[in-house]
This record gives structure tokens, sequence and C-alpha cells, in this order.
């Protein structure tokens, strides 16, 4: 027994000390508390910067008034304090509870989106969470987070390309779109963004913060959509889905010389019938294919425009409506 302690005492001697964790520092700055350590220092001073005016445009968006300090926390491995590890693919997080982000710090980051998008996204979701304490459909929150944010992924053009030729297009009811599974989600965020900025464009920001207004109240989303819009629930998901066809159905059959075709065709009758059967066919292969997206190029351009139009308050605020420069 003294023999075994004796060994244990001599490997536990000439055991290499463990390595100390870097020291947390803090920087004030406005209602924000950033925490991280000395590597992110530069990302944490330009967080600091651009996070006042962030703040502003999505409580005036939203007609919500966060609590101070709105704590930031800049880690290599996201954990939430004196609490678990989070799961390695995600590169931000809002815990409402806490008035508290975690940020996975650009240096080791492999998100395609840039750190003021993704922050600008969870201030977001933690905004709205304290707009509706009980919650919001996960379309509704994840699109409005998408869209505050300005977080244009052109790659999502193909996938509601692909939906809406297939005619797979969620109604956003029992628990649609899917943001499980291995391959859904990035489709469920793409129309989860397309359907909030359709109601945006329907009523401007004033509507989607009545909207948030009516579910703060207690109204259910189908309720809450039909006091706000004229269509109403089921009446919006229509008109969102055929804009949505419109777009990326038709547009890119007429761009690929089916409108030339149409206005030269002595033969209109039959002819036309054929030639649109034979598009619709083409489309439906170019979906299964994955290749839509050559067909849709054209429209990219249209896309990004169509997001990134300056809103009236902010042409009357002065503010710019260019994503801020990467840290």
């Amino acid at each position: 027994m003294r023999a075994a302690l004796l060994l244990l005492t001599i490997l536990l001697a000439l055991a290499p000390p463990a390595a100390a964790r870097p020291p947390v520092r803090s920087l004030a700055a406005g209602r924000f508390l950033f925490l991280f350590t000395e590597p992110d220092r530069g990302v944490a001073d330009h967080l600091a910067e651009i996070g006042p005016a962030t703040l502003a445009k999505i409580e005036g968006r939203l007609h919500i008034h966060l609590p101070v300090p709105i704590r930031v926390h800049i880690q290599e491995r996201l954990q939430i304090p004196n609490s678990v590890a989070v799961a390695e693919w995600i590169e931000g997080l809002a815990i409402a509870n806490r008035n508290t982000i975690l940020l996975r710090s650009p240096r080791v980051s492999t998100s395609p989106l840039n750190l003021e998008t993704v922050f600008a996204h969870e201030l977001t979701h933690l905004a709205l969470h304290r707009r509706v304490p009980r919650g919001l459909p996960r379309w509704l929150d994840e699109g409005l987070a998408m869209l505050v944010s300005r977080e244009l992924r052109p790659g999502d053009i193909p996938i509601l390309a692909r939906l809406a030729a297939t005619q797979s297009l969620t109604d956003f009811t029992g628990g649609r779109p899917d943001f499980g599974g291995a391959r859904a989600p990035r489709a469920a965020y793409a129309q989860a963004l397309s359907m909030v900025h359709y109601l945006k464009q329907e009523g401007g920001w004033e509507g989607l913060a009545r909207l948030l207004d009516r579910l703060a109240a207690g109204d259910g989303v189908a309720t809450a959509i039909a006091a706000v819009y004229d269509d109403g629930f089921h009446g919006s998901v229509e008109g969102w889905r055929s804009a949505v066809r419109l777009r990326y159905t038709w547009l890119p059959l007429i761009l690929s010389g089916s409108l030339v075709w149409f206005l030269a065709s002595p033969v209109v009758g039959l002819g036309l019938l054929r030639k649109w059967r034979i598009g619709q066919r083409r489309i439906r292969e170019m979906a299964e294919e994955e290749a839509i997206a050559d067909a849709t190029e054209e429209l990219e351009a249209q896309w990004e425009r169509s997001y990134r139009t300056e809103d009236p308050e902010e042409r009357r605020t002065g503010d710019s409506t260019d994503p801020p420069p990467k840290a």
C-alpha cells in the first residue's frame, strides 16, 4: 500500500502542470459588457464600436428596449457561463434569461458569415425574446433575425428555386418548415427569411412591429397575421408562395429565351402548350440535379438589391445600408 502511494506521489510530481486558462478581460462600452481573452481584444474593440448603432437599429425596428448590461462573451469554444459547452457548429447563441450573447472567436470560426452579421443576428434574437417572452414560431424568430442582420446567402436562391419547381414550399403550419435533420435546416432558413421579407414588403417594419405586439398580447401567429395583414395568414402564405414561384420558376424560364420564342412564334396554340410543358419538365430536371442555379444566375443581383434596399427611416437618420467591414 505504501509503495503504491509512493509511486502515485512520484507520478503526480513528474506530471506536467495543466495549462492555465488565459484570464478573461472585460470591456464596458455603453450598454454592453464584452468578455474576452487577450487575443480577441481587437474583436471586442470592433464590436464595441459598432454595437451601439446595431442595437439602436434593432430596438427601433422591433420597438423594444433591452436592459443593461448586455453581456457579450467572445470565446474559442462556446460555453454557457457556469454551465455546459455548446455544439461546435454553433457560431453564436442568445441566452434571453441572462441577457447574454455568446460569439465564437473569428480566430477559430469556420462560418461563411462575418462576425458583424452573427452579432446582429444574436442581438436580434435577444430583443425578440425580450419582446415576446413566451417565444415565437421558429420560422418567424429566425426569419426576423436574418432580415434585421441582413443575413443573405446567394446559395439560398437555388434552394428556393428547387422548392418552387417541385411544389415543395412550406405552408408554415404544424411546426413547418423543419429546422432539424441533416439537410432540412438550410431550406428552412431560406424559406423563413423569404417569408418574413415578403411580410416586410407588405407592411414595412411597422407592420412587423404590430405583428410582434399581437404576439406579445397572446395571439397565435395565424390570428396575429390576420389582424395586421389584409390577406390573413393563409392568404399571406399563398401570396408568398406565388411570389417565389414567379421569381424562381417563371422568370428563369423567360430569361432562358422562352419569352423571345413566344413573341416570335406564329403558332401560339398547341405550340405554346408544348413549349410550356417542355419548359416545366426542364425546370424540374434542373431542380432535381441541383443545377437550377445556372438558370437563375441573372436573378442573384435582383435578390441582393431587394434585401439591401435602403429603408426610408435609414435615409432620414443618415444610417448607411452598407454592411460593416470585417474585423
